[in-house]
């Protein structure tokens, strides 16, 4: 049985069961280039744009954590099955509205649990390459949705790990998921997180 669904991909399919005509303005302008008053407002919902964009928001926060936490002992797994996680970016946002959402990440880095969870639910990006690419024809084997997850976790990772990167340039690269593509296929056995990590880019 494949237990490699996280629960942003469960948030995600949520979202994508909201009526298509949603409110909010369609903005092009990348959500990790915005203030946190472009995104989060005092009353609820609090989420500003179109609510298919918070898993976005969401993976490339626990990228971002991951990276970031990685020193202190914090673990891919516990940020993501942690409840105070997502209300706490929220809150530091409505606090401090002037913030840019980057400076928001980084003012809420989460400390390791005194207690690690038990059994956390396991995750896409912890999972074996192999769950996630293969050989050609079919070199991507998971939905297009979970390719863009994985695309937003990565530019958190990569964001968080070298300071000299812009990720509005990193979006626009075409290369990224190549050779990430590269680095899983000479071990599918090795979790993608490590993948992800062997190929932060250069600035």
């Amino acid at each position: 049985m494949d237990r490699t669904v996280p629960f942003l991909l469960a948030i995600t399919m949520a979202f994508l069961c909201l009526p298509q005509t949603d409110a909010r303005a369609q903005d092009t302008k990348p959500f990790f280039t915005e203030s946190c008053q472009a995104l989060f407002q005092q009353e609820e919902p609090a989420f500003l744009r179109p609510m298919t964009e918070m898993p976005m928001v969401v993976t490339f926060m626990l990228g971002f954590y991951t990276a970031k936490g990685k020193e202190d002992g914090l673990q891919l797994l516990e940020i993501a099955n942690r409840s105070d996680i997502i209300p706490g970016l929220i809150e530091q946002c409505r606090n401090t509205p002037a913030d840019s959402y980057l400076t928001a990440l980084e003012k809420t880095i989460p400390t390791p649990l005194e207690t690690p969870l038990e059994n956390p639910t396991p995750m896409l990006f912890d999972a074996a390459c192999s769950v996630v690419f293969g050989p050609p024809p079919k070199t991507f084997l998971r939905s297009p949705l979970e390719f863009s997850l994985i695309q937003h976790f990565a530019l958190g990772y990569y964001t968080a790990t070298n300071e000299d990167l812009v990720p509005a340039e990193l979006a626009v690269r075409r290369d990224l998921m190549v050779i990430l593509y590269d680095q899983c296929m000479t071990d599918l056995d090795q979790p993608l997180i490590d993948a992800i990590q062997a190929t932060v880019p250069q600035a």
